[in-house]
């Protein structure tokens, strides 16, 4: 197997056939990438067309001709950050290219709902890279997909994003007119400040059907309740994610993941006895970044005019970040690793609202009975 070092050593030599996982292309700017023999052939055998820089085939074909590779790198990590210039358009315009987006999840969720009763679970901060730590602590079987968060990663836009897409429809409005489920259920456990409650994902939903819970336990309880799951039924839970308000001493994020990772079990074993089928989507309205990945290496930008560390709510003109409008018509500017507006608090143990790898890509799990 091939790593990336090897990958780009060879192709210097000569041109390279590799499958590439999604993403790599970003680790390999300076190469010239084809998608098949062929197309690269074309240019080969044309006198006119001059090659300027190596040559890396991204195919699964496999040809006598050129160096043959099997690659196992792996390019969601956190070395992602050492390639993305967040703050460029053009890198945000790669990792649509090359990933599931958020704001495309909605339709994914209707395209894959077949069971009778599906669970859209959206967690406020869980990052893909999280997830995947403890991906074998999950006792069911499980398909878990990159997606990366295309805007600013504040809870509000990234539920926003999440459940309405870019458009005002939203994924429960389409479950209903698209697939027939028109019985719906709304939860919301929030331990944070009231004044943060992500209550727009629930705008769509008739408000008697909506139930906040203190706890996950409350959420079970309601939904065990006779007669409150029929045929066809779509569910919508939001809750908190590893954030200080909900973890305050828990550093250790994995525990609390394996925490999340145990309440989505008992939903699915609840809804074992209650319907014949189930599926539930895990997916999160933004990642974070935790203080230990950034302490070492953050820089300060002078800004006087916001309190958040990652980004600022106004247009800014800086060099250090990207300007997102909202649903709202207003704009944010989020900035990239590793800048700050100011220094992190001591209780600060995670952030969002910038752009990195650990706020801007997110886990989405498929879980089916």
């Amino acid at each position: 197997m091939a790593t990336y070092e090897e990958i780009r050593s060879l192709a210097h030599k000569e041109p390279v056939i590799v499958d590439l996982p999604p993403v790599s292309s970003v680790y390999f700017t300076d190469y010239e990438i084809y998608s098949n023999v062929q197309s690269f052939e074309e240019n080969l055998f044309d006198p006119d067309y001059l090659f300027e820089s190596d040559v890396i085939i991204d195919s699964t074909e496999r040809s006598p001709k050129y160096t043959n590779l099997e690659c196992d790198f792996n390019p969601l990590t956190s070395e992602l950050d050492s390639v993305i210039d967040w703050s460029s358009p053009d890198d945000h315009d790669q990792l649509r290219d090359s990933l599931q987006i958020q704001s495309q999840i909605k339709n994914l969720v209707v395209e894959k709902s077949s069971a009778e009763v599906v669970v859209l679970l959206a967690v406020d901060g869980l990052s893909f890279e999280t997830i995947q730590q403890v991906s074998d602590y999950w006792p069911l079987e499980t398909e878990t997909l990159p997606v990366f968060a295309d805007g600013a990663t504040t809870t509000s836009e990234g539920f926003r994003r999440l459940f309405y897409g870019t458009s005002i429809e939203s994924v429960h409005s389409m479950m209903a007119t698209r697939k027939g489920y028109l019985s719906h259920q709304g939860y919301l456990q929030w331990s944070q400040n009231e004044s943060t409650e992500p209550t727009s994902a629930f705008t769509s939903m008739n408000e008697r059907n909506i139930v906040r819970g203190e706890s996950f336990d409350t959420i079970l309880k309601e939904i065990e309740t006779e007669g409150s799951v029929t045929s066809k039924t779509y569910i919508q839970i939001v809750r908190d994610g590893l954030s200080r308000d909900t973890y305050p001493d828990v550093l250790d994020r994995n525990e609390a993941a394996k925490e999340l990772i145990d309440d989505t079990v008992r939903l699915q074993k609840l809804l074992e006895t209650i319907t014949e089928t189930a599926q539930i989507f895990l997916t999160a309205g933004h990642g974070l970044l935790w203080q230990e990945h950034i302490e070492d290496t953050w820089r300060i930008i002078d800004d006087s005019e916001t309190h958040h560390p990652r980004y600022i709510e106004t247009q800014h003109d800086t060099e250090h970040g990207l300007t997102k409008r909202t649903a709202q018509g207003n704009t944010v500017t989020g900035l990239a690793k590793p800048f700050l507006t100011r220094p992190l608090q001591d209780d600060e143990v995670a952030v969002s609202g910038g752009f990195s790898y650990h706020e801007s890509i997110i886990p989405f799990v498929e879980v089916s009975k």
